[in-house]
């Protein structure tokens, strides 16, 4: 249920009114699950108990608890703002003409980077107004729990990835509830910036959230997409000269005992392709024993 005139919008937990531009609405400030204080600190999301008044979603909540964000370097510092109480919520952008016509729009859900351990969706950098004005979508933005309250792994007391329950989290308050923001549930891409990256892939992977997902749209993350099935395991004793030497472990015996030159000599890969020779000494070329599989360049010495 929606009221257009003040734009306000009902949730599964209650309703909350947002702030609107010229063409865009915004909701901030959302809670999708209950704040991480105290008893529940280190538990699983735990479900919001909801309110009884119309809620103002003009301000973002404060960041989860953190310490300074590596971002800053290329995108400005910021003045700390975290808070536990409060702090898991989540951003809506949906454009004025989503609210009110029967067309339900594409739905973008943004996570932040910060490398696991600072950021937060409620900042200015990753304000959605423009995106969903401009891609004609659904933009949403969410904390989650970073750094040791959100990716410590001790699961006697409870604390098992939360960030990532989180995540999941947000994914199913948007199922649930985004179709009342003009969104499609059924169209959903998650995307996010550097960690969030990860975290987008690991969801779409996730069993029990992969189904929510229809898109994913990572950016600035190591983690490549395989385009083709792996490759079997090769037979790496190919990569060895027969029979194998045995290579003693002590320091320096790995030299030829007819080599010419003393133990201090540099020793170098005579062959790059397949590491299927043997080392030798760059003075005297003594053969030395044959390099590990794989490795292009092996040097001892001083």
């Amino acid at each position: 249920m929606t009221d257009f005139t003040g734009h306000v919008v009902a949730t599964d937990r209650g309703k909350v009114r947002g702030s609107a531009t010229q063409a865009v609405v915004a909701f901030r400030g959302i809670p999708y699950v209950a704040s991480p204080v105290d008893q529940i600190r280190f538990a699983v999301p735990r479900k919001h108990p909801g309110w009884t008044v119309v809620r103002e979603a003009v301000d973002a909540g404060p960041a989860v608890p953190q310490g300074p964000s590596r971002l800053e370097r290329v995108m400005g510092p910021r003045t700390p703002d975290w808070n536990e109480e409060g702090s898991l919520t989540l951003n809506v952008w949906s454009l004025r003409q989503a609210l009110e016509d029967e067309a339900p729009r594409p739905v973008l859900v943004w996570f932040h980077g910060g490398g696991f351990t600072s950021g937060s969706g409620g900042w200015d950098w990753y304000d959605g107004a423009r995106l969903a004005e401009a891609g004609n979508v659904v933009v949403v933005t969410a904390n989650y729990r970073v750094g040791p309250l959100g990716y410590l792994y001790l699961p006697q007391i409870g604390a098992d990835n939360l960030g990532a329950q989180d995540q999941a989290a947000v994914l199913r308050w948007v199922r649930d509830n985004i179709a009342s923001y003009g969104g499609d549930p059924r169209a959903m891409t998650i995307g996010g910036q550097s960690a969030g990256a990860l975290s987008a892939l690991s969801l779409a992977l996730d069993p029990t959230t992969g189904g929510l997902v229809r898109r994913v749209l990572p950016g600035a993350s190591r983690r490549r997409i395989p385009s083709k099935p792996p490759r079997p395991p090769r037979n790496t004793s190919a990569c060895w000269t027969s029979p194998v030497p045995q290579i003693p472990r002590r320091p320096f015996s790995l030299f030829p005992s007819g080599g010419s030159c003393p133990p201090t000599a540099s020793w170098r890969l005579v062959s790059r392709a397949r590491a299927t020779r043997p080392l030798r000494c760059t003075r005297c070329s003594a053969a030395s024993v044959y390099p590990k599989p794989g490795n292009r360049r092996w040097r001892t010495g001083p």
